[in-house]
């Protein structure tokens, strides 16, 4: 657990007195994950306040409206697990516990010029960058097939992982069924999660699933702004992948609205998941930002 995604309410009576409990997704787990898709969006805001003061020719990938599909994929990675970007963004780190004042000092060398983003955005942890598409996805591959030739932990029988953010049009249908099927035959540790494209029509939402799942990887719809889904889902993927079962692909897409769920937001979503389960109070929530807000400004200063 990171340190943005280890933080639950201080009173154990918030959470412990709630009439139900999912044994699966304990409420102190669903509290650090409504935790950390609020700190997330206030980094967000964060940001884009620096770069609307400097006004940098090349922008950092926003998690606005993402939030669910970024916490639920990275809360669970170990460190030796590696991610693939497919733009310039600092979610992933930050929910992997990077220190924030690191965070911003990367923030600012990024928005200084498009030469010194590579510097500033290079991790241990991360792939490097490369442009949308085919070069990137069988990087991707590579590296899932280093990670599995070399399993880690105590007992050197769990594979790490590797978490690739796509985009549905980053290749075309052949391309995604070649890559697919090589990830399959293999049994490559690798998730790719798919972000919500807005240029994809509605008839051509969960072709990506539906090729995944004919190439041999289990395809998997989920709700972008459903947070407590997402997790399950990336709880299923992750026993799968660590255990040798080949990869996963998650397509996360946007649902309309509906009287359970009203809104397209996940953080509206969980905050409302929370309330009606009476496991915090507004109070709580009210607290979490205004702590990371102290945060942001100690060390930013």
């Amino acid at each position: 657990m990171t340190a943005a995604t280890s933080k639950v309410p201080r009173s154990k009576t918030q959470v412990n007195s709630a009439p139900f409990e999912n044994p699966l997704i304990p409420n102190k787990r669903l509290c650090a994950v409504y935790t950390a898709m609020a700190e997330l969006r206030l980094l967000d805001a964060f940001v884009a306040s620096r770069a609307n003061a400097k006004k940098p020719k090349v922008q950092l990938q926003a998690s606005l409206g993402l939030e669910a599909c970024r916490v639920s994929t990275a809360l669970n990675l170990e460190p030796g697990d590696l991610t693939s970007e497919s733009a310039p963004s600092i979610a992933t780190r930050f929910l992997r516990g990077a220190k924030l004042a690191e965070l911003i000092a990367q923030v600012e060398a990024f928005h200084t010029g498009p030469r010194k983003a590579a510097a500033a955005f290079s991790s241990a942890s991360e792939l490097p960058l490369l442009a949308p598409g085919k070069e990137r996805i069988y990087l991707a591959l590579g590296a899932a097939q280093t990670l599995k030739a070399a399993p880690s932990g105590k007992t050197a029988k769990l594979s790490r992982i590797l978490v690739a953010y796509v985009n549905p049009t980053e290749l075309n249908t052949s391309e995604w069924t070649e890559a697919l099927h090589f990830a399959s035959i293999h049994a490559l540790p690798i998730l790719f999660v798919a972000f919500p494209d807005a240029s994809v029509s509605a008839a051509k939402i969960g072709r990506l699933s539906r090729n995944a799942t004919a190439a041999g990887v289990p395809g998997i719809l989920v709700d972008s702004a459903d947070p407590v889904a997402l997790y399950r889902v990336m709880q299923e993927s992750l026993e799968r992948m660590r255990h040798n079962g080949g990869p996963v692909l998650m397509e996360c897409i946007e649902f309309r609205p509906t009287p359970r769920q009203p809104v397209a937001d996940p953080i509206a979503t969980m905050a409302a998941f929370l309330l009606g389960r009476k496991v915090v109070t507004e109070d709580w929530m009210r607290s979490v930002e205004q702590k990371f807000r102290k945060r942001l400004e100690t060390a930013s200063q």
